[in-house]
C-alpha cells in the first residue's frame, strides 16, 4: 500500500487514518480532499458510544456534505444524539432496542427528528448530506447484529469473514450492500412526481428538477417546501432504508461516500478492503486507507471517506457449525423501508 504521504497524494490532502477499538470490534477511518477544493466529508468512529447501559453499542458513520459543509457537520453532531434519544424510548413498555422492528422505527424517528431540527437552524436551503450509518453489538452467546441506515448515494457493505459459511461466497465476498437513493429509480420518482417534482436526466445523471443528483438527504431544504406534506413525502425525503444482519466474528462492514463508489462497485470496495486487512493482519485504519488511496489512483473527482470494521476473533458461539450456512434471515433482516 502506498504511503498517504507520498508525492502520489501530495495535492490529494490524504488525513492521517484514525483507529478505535473496543473489546467486540476494531475500527478505522480514512478521509481525502481529493481533486476538490475542501473537504465536505464528516465521519463518525464511536466504538464505545454505548447508548444503553445493558446494551454496548458502536455507532459509525459517514455523511457525504455538499453544497458546503454545514449539514454534514450538524448532522454529524446531532446523530448521536437522537439515536440515544429514540432508542431508549420504551414502546407498549418495550424499549425500542430490545426489539428489530421497534429499532427499524426509532433510527427512522431519530433521522426524521434530526433533519427536523436542521430545519429550524439557519443553514443554507442549498445545503445537505448523505449519511450512512452502522449501529453493531454483541449478541449473547457470540457474534454480533449491525444494523444499517442509508440516507442518499453514500453506501454500506456487509462483507463475508472467515467464520460466516455463507453458501457459495469465500472471505472477502459482497453478502449485501444498501441501495442508493437515485431521483430515476421506480419508487423514488414516483415519490418525487407526486410532490410536485420532476426528474431530468438529459445530461448526466438524473435529477430531482434538474438540480440534486440523490432522491434523499439531510438538508437541502429547498426541495421539501411543501408543507402540506410529511417529510417522508416530500420530492427529496429524510427518510432512511435500515436493515439488519446478524454477523460472525471476521465479517467486515465497509461505510463509504460516493467518492469511492463512482470508480469501484460494492464488490470491488468490499474485496479490497477485506485483502488488506489479510495483508495487514488486521488493520481496519489501513483498510480504509486503502479505500481511499485506490479511489484516488483510479481517479476520482470527489472527496472520498471510508469507515472499516471488523468484529475481533471468534468468540464462544460465535462460529456456525461445520457446513452450516449463515443464520436465516427473520422477517426483519434484509427489509429497507
Amino acid at each position: 500500500m502506498a504511503p498517504a504521504t507520498s508525492d502520489e497524494f501530495a495535492d490529494d490532502d490524504v488525513k492521517a487514518p484514525e483507529h478505535r477499538n473496543n473489546a467486540w470490534l476494531h475500527a478505522g477511518a480514512c478521509t481525502a480532499k481529493g481533486l476538490r477544493d475542501s473537504n465536505e466529508d464528516q465521519h463518525l468512529l464511536l466504538s464505545d458510544w454505548c447508548p444503553i447501559p445493558e446494551w454496548p453499542a458502536g455507532l459509525f458513520a459517514v455523511l457525504d456534505g455538499h453544497g458546503g459543509p454545514a449539514v454534514a457537520i450538524l448532522a454529524s453532531k446531532l446523530l448521536p444524539l437522537k439515536l440515544k434519544a429514540e432508542l431508549e424510548a420504551e414502546v407498549d413498555g418495550t424499549a425500542c432496542w430490545r426489539h428489530p422492528k421497534l429499532r427499524r422505527a426509532a433510527v427512522q424517528r431519530a433521522f426524521l427528528a434530526l433533519d427536523a431540527q436542521l430545519g429550524s437552524k439557519a443553514v443554507s436551503q442549498r445545503s445537505g448530506s448523505t449519511c450512512v450509518a452502522a449501529i453493531v453489538w454483541p449478541e449473547d452467546g457470540g457474534g454480533c447484529r449491525v444494523l444499517l441506515a442509508n440516507l442518499g448515494d453514500s453506501r454500506g457493505l456487509i462483507v463475508c469473514g472467515p467464520g460466516s459459511g455463507v453458501p457459495n461466497l469465500e472471505p472477502g465476498g459482497l453478502v449485501k450492500d444498501t441501495v442508493d437513493h437515485r431521483p430515476d429509480a421506480p419508487q423514488e420518482e414516483a415519490r418525487i412526481m407526486a410532490a410536485g417534482g420532476l426528474v431530468w436526466d438529459d445530461f448526466g445523471p438524473a435529477r430531482v428538477d434538474g438540480d440534486l443528483a440523490m432522491s434523499r438527504a439531510f438538508g437541502d431544504f429547498r426541495l421539501k417546501g411543501d408543507d402540506a406534506l410529511p417529510p417522508e413525502e416530500q420530492k427529496v425525503s429524510p427518510m432512511p432504508d435500515v436493515y439488519e444482519f446478524a454477523c460472525f466474528a471476521g465479517d467486515v462492514v465497509v461505510l463509504a461516500c460516493d467518492g469511492a463508489f463512482d470508480v469501484m462497485t460494492s464488490h470491488e470496495a468490499a474485496r479490497l478492503a477485506y485483502d488488506e486487512l489479510v495483508s495487514t493482519g488486521g488493520s481496519p485504519a489501513s483498510a480504509a486507507q486503502e479505500v481511499v488511496l485506490h479511489s484516488l489512483r483510479l481517479g476520482t473527482m470527489d472527496n472520498v471517506t471510508c469507515v472499516v470494521l471488523q468484529q475481533h476473533s471468534a468468540m464462544p458461539g460465535s462460529l456456525p457449525e461445520p457446513g452450516a450456512g449463515p443464520p436465516e434471515p427473520g422477517a426483519d433482516d434484509f427489509v429497507p423501508r
